[in-house]
């Protein structure tokens, strides 16, 4: 018996590296889940992806609530967040990219609440922007934020070293800055 061989396309061979959330499921069911594949431009995200929250437009959409991370476990190179007003919350993740989290919008607050351990160490948010951390951020290299932005929020880190930008509590006293 001779095997005949199997052709297999190089569409079956990428991974594809970038998942940008969409938003679909959430605005045509009420499905915030980020385990629905119709919420992300390349299906469900896995392992090893940079995932990105864009700019709402018509085929981008920012829920009125928390999106939610219900892949238990995963680790992620980076999140990067392109807009205000997002929240996501959900199961612990790790992040492995120098640039774990970080936000590009220059005006604005998003809420992230997702327990997370930075390999790389940093979180950078835009000048004029802020972010909420409400979760808990946690790494070897401890926690290092610049960019410019605001750092607020209610969640614990172990360490943080600041390189340029403001540290503040909920109810925007300034804690600390450089």
């Amino acid at each position: 018996l001779r095997r005949q061989p199997r052709l297999e396309g190089l569409e079956d061979r990428i991974v594809l590296t970038t998942d940008v959330w969409t938003g679909q499921a959430a605005k045509a069911v009420q499905d915030f889940s980020w385990s629905n594949a119709n919420n992300w431009s390349n299906l469900a995200p896995t392992s090893g992806q940079d995932l990105v929250f864009p700019i709402a437009s018509g085929s981008n959409f920012i829920p009125p609530q928390a999106i939610v991370n219900d892949l238990a476990g995963m680790t992620f190179d980076s999140i990067e967040i392109d807009a205000p007003g997002y929240s996501i919350a959900g199961d612990a993740i790790t992040l492995t990219a120098p640039t774990g989290l970080f936000t590009t919008y220059s005006s604005g607050v998003s809420t992230f609440s997702i327990n997370t351990d930075l390999v790389g160490g940093n979180v950078t948010i835009a000048s004029g922007g802020e972010l909420d951390i409400d979760g808990v951020v946690s790494g070897s290299a401890g926690f290092s934020f610049s960019g410019g932005g605001i750092l607020g929020g209610d969640g614990q880190v172990p360490s943080l070293s600041v390189q340029d930008g403001e540290v503040r509590d909920r109810k925007s006293t300034r804690l600390n800055s450089s």
